[in-house]
C-alpha cells in the first residue's frame, strides 16, 4: 500500500478529541525506545549466537510507522509528502546519512529524532522542523528494514492487520488499556511467581 493509504487505515485506530501532534511526539519517542529495547536485548542478553527477534522487531517498527501517520495527520499533512521533502533544514538532521551497517547506531538516532520531533513542535514551536524529523524517523525505518530484510510495505501491512485484530470496530479506549495479549502475558507471569514461591517454601 502506498503511505498515504496507510495513513488512512491507521486513523481508523486513532481517538477522537486529542491533540494528534503531541500524542504522536510522545509515542515515537516511546515506540522507538521500544526498538532500541530489542537491540539491546539482543545484544546483551540473549546469549551466544542467538536468532534476531524479526517478527518483534518488525511489529515495533510498524508502531513507529503507526506515530509517524499520528504526528503529521495532526498537521494536517499527508505522510507520503512529508517523507519526500527535502530543503533548509536537512542541515538540522540529527543523522542524515542513513547508510550506515550498524543497527545499533541506527536505532538510537532513530530514538534521538523522535525526541528531537517533540521537542522542535513543543519547546521550539517549529511545526516545519518536527516535520523533518518525522521524515528522519521514516528513513531511519527504511534503513532498519534493509538491514533486517523486510520492506516498508510488510511493515505497514502488519501493523495494519494487528489493528484490525485489536479494535475490528475502530479505536475503543478500553480495548486500548486491558489488551488480551498482554493480559495472558501478565497471568502466566503471575501463576510462574506463585509457582516458584511455592517451590521455595517446599525447599
Amino acid at each position: 500500500m502506498n503511505l498515504n493509504e496507510y495513513q488512512r487505515l491507521a486513523l481508523r485506530t486513532s481517538g477522537a478529541g486529542h491533540d494528534r501532534v503531541k500524542n504522536g511526539c510522545l509515542g515515537l519517542i516511546g515506540e522507538s525506545g521500544e526498538i532500541v529495547d530489542i537491540v539491546k536485548k539482543y545484544m546483551f542478553q540473549s546469549g551466544e549466537n542467538p536468532p534476531f527477534p524479526k517478527d518483534k522487531f518488525i511489529k515495533e517498527m510498524g508502531d513507529v510507522l503507526w506515530y509517524c501517520a499520528e504526528t503529521v495527520s495532526g498537521m494536517e499533512l499527508e505522510l507520503e509528502e512529508v517523507t519526500l521533502r527535502t530543503g533548509s533544514y536537512d542541515k538540522y538532521s540529527l543523522f542524515a546519512a542513513w547508510n550506515c551497517a550498524d543497527i545499533e547506531l541506527t536505532a538510537a538516532m532513530l530514538s534521538a529524532n523522535a525526541v528531537e520531533a517533540y521537542v522542535s513542535r513543543f519547546v521550539e514551536g517549529n511545526a516545519m522542523r518536527c516535520a523533518y524529523r518525522v521524515r528522519d524517523i521514516y528513513k531511519g525505518l527504511l534503513h532498519l528494514c534493509d538491514l533486517v530484510g523486510v520492506t516498508i510495505d510488510e511493515v505497514a501491512d502488519t501493523n495494519i492487520e494487528k489493528l484490525k485484530k485489536r479494535y475490528p470496530d475502530g479505536f475503543d479506549p478500553e480495548r486500548s488499556i486491558h489488551r488480551p495479549e498482554y493480559e495472558r502475558k501478565e497471568q502466566t507471569e503471575s501463576a510462574s511467581t506463585h509457582l516458584f514461591t511455592i517451590r521455595n517454601k517446599a525447599l
